[in-house]
C-alpha cells in the first residue's frame, strides 16, 4: 500500500482536461491534491493508499443538533455513505480504487459526486442552516467591493 503516484495523477490531470474542467493544483508530494468547483460546492480530489478520494466540502457553520445527525446517517449518507461532521462542518467522501480508474468510471463518479454534494449543501443549508462555499465566496467578493480602492496619483 502506497499513496498514488505521478502516472495515477496524470491520468486524472488527462481526465479532468478532456472534461473541460478547470482545476487547481494544490500542495506538494504527500499534500498534493486538486480543487474544483461544481455549482456550489467544492470538490477535492486527494491521493490515498492506492486509490484517490473525493472529498466535498459540503457546508460550514451549522449547529450539531441531533435533527442533523441524523439526517447526515439516514439521507445525507445516501448514496456515498462517507458523511463527516467535524467542528460545525459537514464533508462527504468517496474512495475510488485506482485499479478501477479509466475515464468513464472517473467521469461518472466525479459527475454523480458532485451534484449530490450540490444537492446535499442546499438540503443542510434549508433544514439547519450554515453556509456553502459559494456563500463564502460570494461574501468574500462583496466585502472586497466595499472596500475602498487604492489609487496612485491624483483625484
Amino acid at each position: 500500500m502506497s499513496i498514488v503516484d505521478e502516472k495515477v495523477w496524470d491520468r486524472v490531470y488527462f481526465y479532468l482536461d478532456m472534461m473541460n474542467l478547470p482545476y487547481k493544483d494544490v500542495g506538494e508530494k504527500m499534500e498534493r491534491h486538486v480543487v474544483l468547483l461544481y455549482e456550489s460546492t467544492q470538490i477535492h480530489i486527494v491521493s490515498g493508499e492506492d486509490n484517490i478520494v473525493f472529498i466535498a466540502d459540503v457546508i460550514e457553520g451549522v449547529e450539531g443538533t441531533q435533527e442533523l445527525l441524523k439526517f447526515l446517517l439516514t439521507d445525507g449518507a445516501k448514496p456515498f455513505g462517507n458523511v463527516r461532521f467535524d467542528e460545525n462542518k459537514v464533508y462527504i467522501g468517496y474512495s475510488l480504487p485506482v485499479e478501477t480508474l479509466d475515464f468513464n468510471i472517473f467521469a461518472t463518479v466525479l459527475y454523480q459526486f458532485s451534484m449530490y454534494a450540490d444537492w446535499l449543501d442546499d438540503e443542510i443549508k434549508k433544514r439547519f442552516g450554515g453556509k456553502r462555499i459559494s456563500d463564502m465566496i460570494q461574501g468574500i467578493n462583496e466585502e472586497a467591493e466595499q472596500k475602498p480602492k487604492r489609487r496612485i496619483g491624483f483625484k
